[in-house]
């Protein structure tokens, strides 16, 4: 029987899963997320770093121009995987999607929408909420040269010119990380992009208020800023004596009269914000200690201004009003009341009393979720929403109704942790919802009766109502890592992929009916009871024999595993200690395959000081011992090698790293990395090499080296990077591999792209067409070398074709002696190959039979041994093979000082010199150096 797709096993569940009961899934922590994201990177890095990676960013887009368009690629292309299509299985056909920081809506025609995100800027020229079909999405900003501290494209906010709604307006930098830097203008509609001044030491914008095609307002971590000339030039605004300040919101009452919020203070202005004046504040406001303000208005009336704050870190339970401009303000407080404001149903807190409030975390998050919208019709009608639930009053803030529920219960769904609002200026009233989960539409914002479903159930998607479909084709979601798998069974199993998203949890590629190579369908995880793998997924992998075992990790290490292809998932926690536990697990927890247990259930989780190990894919675990591991330091990444079970490897803080070779019984401090900004990030094990290693770093610095290899388990390091070398000098990288076909070629995930190197790093190029400027966060390479694949940090998971399977040759570079053997073997697609084996140099080279046995010639010297697919001609691989003469100089048959002594005689002699000794010229090449002495003293009994 085949198996049926994911989403009708759901669907047909549905009712088991209401009877079940759920909604316990795990909201995300903000603010841990950014601490740990700022730990990552080494804090927040200063403005000289962020205008540095800017020019990095511009200078790799010219220099890479051709690649950034697909049209024009000559060689491998990439392609969006997506998620386009990320259903919300529990109301389903709710899509999610990326991070939503501002939107923006067409003054005239209600098919345009604008979409900023912490990647970039998309564009739909079909919304129409009561369309059947999917709307069609554009990125406006693929090469746009800006960068920040992670690396792409991160809009803080964004505006339309109301006199020409073709000229766009984006502010870089979103108001809760990463940092960058810069305002930007398009004036055909994004088709092209022209840098404006940059806004002093602001590095996050908070909000833009464009008045006319000459005066912008715009708000910063920096202070308020105004341009009368377009945006050509700013300055920077006094407001309350001080230019400087979080200057979080700004709205027009009129085309004078504007109100401003900087930190805990309102500010109003009655000459378009050429100066401003503080607000009279009552007791009830200055009360609340607020620390961020976000103000809405109303075209409905030229006086009225309400406000949202945090009181502590919850969203104050209330609304700011003023009815004079915003000149004077007070504070209205929700009542006590059952489904009123930030007291919603739906938790499951208290199932014993249904009717009693029972999201006590709602609210949360005060300075990072201010959803707050006035309807445009009736300025007493207000939407507050924060990090749970949308909420409404009719009547001014004298009583609420919740409207939408994180998870779907008792309400319809709505992605949790609102941040922007924006309202239709033509067509049906519209009010369009940006949050974590991208983008919802509220298309009945007047409906006097809400969808809703009784204690404990799920309430069935209501697009008529609230629409969270249009997603659907919005490739924006933050992906920490990704999970592919060489597996043979199921036959699909080499398409199956799995992702951990911010604040998205755990999703999984599932096949839409066209074949799961081509699906860009990722549904979210599930356990049996039907709750999500919510919050912040991380670590995830795919068994590499059995492609229906996957695990994923979410935050403080909550670990799961799945045994039917994703279908469902469970907690698989045997032996990890306290889950949960931050003093034990980091917030950004990881899994590592064990690569060189050919059975594929070796897999590997680090906490913060030690390691777990699990030998039956993650059903249960036990710690290694970490004998010699200094506990000092805190562990950010672990490796595996491919080629040797018992070789292990982690990264530390500290800018160091520990080794075992075996199995983690004892552990060897790396060596002196040169030349290091600290924050290594990444680890790697040469994939048929175990002492060769690789690690990389995120350090937030213009002068230090990011990528530096070692040949003997970490005891030296060699840096690879170089501001020469086609590498984007000074630049994080996330992740280093080598190709698991050729130990030369590597490739190397940046903030600003995939880079490859094909001679073991000594030069670099940008790899492939059509990737956007965005940070590579993980890489999977198929075995057989027929694909990469990549996890984006806000642009989707992108995968590359490398056409036919990779023939695959071994021993990469043998050094015989002369007249010695070496066995070659040959595999194509990991399975043995059918070859031709030749030698170029003929026999003079040596000679290799047809089973791959070279028998070096009695010379020294470098040849190249040849592979050539027998039923492919074209595809053939070369290997080199450089040939010592034997050591034992004098053939007394030991190698001993005697050949030392002979060696040190003839020593820096070339020849024709009279001390020249042809036989302690071990590599044949004239002249008796350094190469054949460190060859004798390698063999000296």
């Amino acid at each position: 029987m085949p198996r049926l797709p994911l989403l009708c096993l759901l669907l047909a569940a549905a009712p088991l899963l209401q009877a079940q009961g759920a909604g316990r899934e795990r909201p995300d922590h903000a603010e841990r997320r950014e601490e740990a994201l700022l730990a990552w990177s080494g804090g927040r890095p200063d403005l000289a770093y962020l205008d540095f990676k800017a020019r990095a960013a511009a200078k790799e887009v010219e220099a890479w121009r051709p690649s950034f368009t697909r049209a024009a690629a000559a060689g491998p292309v990439w392609r969006n995987l997506g998620p386009f299509h990320q259903t919300v299985l529990r109301t389903a056909p709710d899509n999610d999607g990326g991070r939503v920081t501002a939107l923006a809506v067409h003054p005239t025609n209600p098919q345009i929408l604008f979409v900023a995100t912490q990647s970039g800027l998309f564009r739909c020229a079909n919304a129409d909420p009561a369309a059947s079909g999917d709307w069609v999405w554009e990125s406006l900003a693929d090469a746009l040269p800006s960068s920040s501290a992670a690396g792409n494209l991160s809009i803080g906010a964004i505006a339309l010119n109301p006199a020409d709604p073709d000229t766009i307006y984006a502010g870089m930098g979103d108001p809760f990380g990463p940092d960058s830097r810069g305002f930007y203008a398009s004036h055909d509609g994004g088709a092209t992009w022209s840098a404006g001044v940059l806004l002093g030491n602001a590095t996050r914008t908070l909000d833009i208020l464009a008045l006319d095609a000459d005066v912008i307002l715009v708000g910063t971590n920096a202070g308020l800023w105004r341009s009368t000339n377009g945006g050509l030039t700013f300055s920077n605004l006094v407001l309350g004596g001080s230019q400087l300040g979080n200057a979080w919101s700004i709205r027009a009452l009129s085309a004078t009269d504007l109100v401003c919020t900087r930190g805990s203070q309102i500010f109003w202005s009655a000459d378009r914000g050429a100066t401003w004046t503080a607000a009279a504040l009552d007791a009830s406001v200055t009360g609340l200690g607020p620390s961020r303000i976000t103000v809405e208005v109303s075209p409905a009336s030229a006086t009225r201004v309400w406000g949202a704050c945090n009181q502590g870190g919850n969203v104050a339970r209330g609304l700011l009003k003023s009815g004079d401009k915003g000149h004077t303000w007070t504070f209205v407080p929700a009542p006590n009341q059952a489904g009123g404001l930030f007291q919603g149903s739906g938790w499951n807190g208290d199932p014993t009393n249904p009717g009693s409030p029972d999201m006590p975390y709602d609210g949360g998050q005060g300075t990072y979720n201010q959803g707050l919208a006035v309807d445009p019709v009736d300025p007493d009608r207000v939407f507050l929403g924060a990090n749970l639930a949308l909420y409404r009053t009719t009547n001014g803030g004298a009583s609420w109704e919740q409207l939408t529920h994180w998870a779907g219960f008792t309400r319809v769904y709505s992605h949790a942790d609102l941040h922007a609002t924006a309202w239709s200026k033509a067509g049906p009233k519209t009010l369009f919802l940006g949050s974590d989960g991208g983008l919802g539409i509220l298309r009945q914002p007047d409906r006097a009766s809400v969808p809703s479903a009784p204690w404990d159930v799920r309430v069935a998607s209501d697009p008529a109502f609230l629409d969270h479909r249009r997603n659907k084709g919005l490739a924006t979601q933050l992906i920490y890592h990704l999970g592919s798998t060489p597996a043979a069974t199921p036959a699909d199993a080499r398409f199956r992929i799995t992702a951990g998203l911010q604040d998205n949890g755990i999703i999984v590629r599932q096949d839409e009916g066209q074949g799961l190579a081509a699906s860009g369908f990722f549904p979210e995880a599930v356990q049996a009871n039907g709750d999500s793998l919510a919050g912040d997924g991380f670590g995830t992998v795919i068994h590499a024999v059995n492609g229906d075992l996957m695990l994923g990790v979410e935050q403080f290490n909550f670990t799961f595993r799945s045994s039917n292809g994703g279908q469902t998932w469970a907690l698989s926690q045997a032996g990890l200690p306290s889950p949960g536990d931050s003093a034990l697990w980091p917030f950004l927890s990881r899994l590592v395959l064990g690569g060189a247990d050919p059975t594929g259930n070796t897999v590997y989780t680090p906490g913060r000081t030690g390691v777990w190990k699990s030998t039956n894919f993650g059903q249960s675990w036990s710690a290694l011992p970490m004998g010699g591991y200094n506990p000092a330091f805190i562990i950010r990444n672990l490796a595996a090698s491919k080629s040797d079970p018992l070789s292990l490897c982690v990264v530390t803080g500290g800018n160091t790293g520990f080794v075992t070779g075996d199995g983690g019984a004892t552990w060897t401090q790396f060596g002196t990395i040169p030349n290091s900004g600290s924050n290594l990030s990444s680890a790697w094990f040469d994939t048929m090499d175990a002492s060769t290693l690789y690690v990389a770093s995120t350090a937030l610095n213009a002068t230090t080296n990011h990528l530096w290899k070692s040949s003997n388990r970490g005891a030296t390091w060699t840096a690879l990077d170089t501001a020469s070398n086609g590498f984007p000098f000074g630049i994080p990288m996330q992740v280093i591999q080598n190709a698991p076909w050729d130990r030369a070629e590597l490739f190397a995930g940046t903030d600003l792209g995939l880079y490859r190197s094909t001679d073991g790093g000594a030069s670099w190029a940008r790899y492939g067409a059509g990737l956007p400027l965005v940070g590579v966060r993980d890489l999977y390479m198929d075995p057989a070398g027929a694909f990469l694949r990549v996890a984006t940090w806000g642009r989707g998971i992108w995968e590359l074709g490398l056409g036919a399977a990779v023939l695959a040759v071994t021993p990469d570079a043998p050094e015989p002696d002369a007249a010695g053997t070496v066995q070659f073997a040959a595999t194509l697609g990991g399975a043995a190959a059918t070859v031709a084996w030749s030698v170029q140099e003929g026999a003079a080279g040596g000679t290799i039979s047809a089973a791959g046995l070279y028998t070096a010639p009695a010379g020294a010297g470098t040849f190249h041994v040849i592979a050539m697919e027998a039923a492919n001609p074209s595809n053939t691989v070369s290997r080199p093979v450089k040939v010592w003469r034997p050591a034992d100089a004098d053939a007394n048959g030991v190698v001993d000082v005697l050949d030392l002594a002979r060696l040190a005689r003839a020593f820096g002699t070339v020849t024709g010199q009279p001390l020249f000794d042809g036989d302690t010229d071990l590599d044949g090449d004239g002249l008796v150096g350094d190469a054949d002495a460190g060859r004798l003293l390698a063999r000296i009994q």
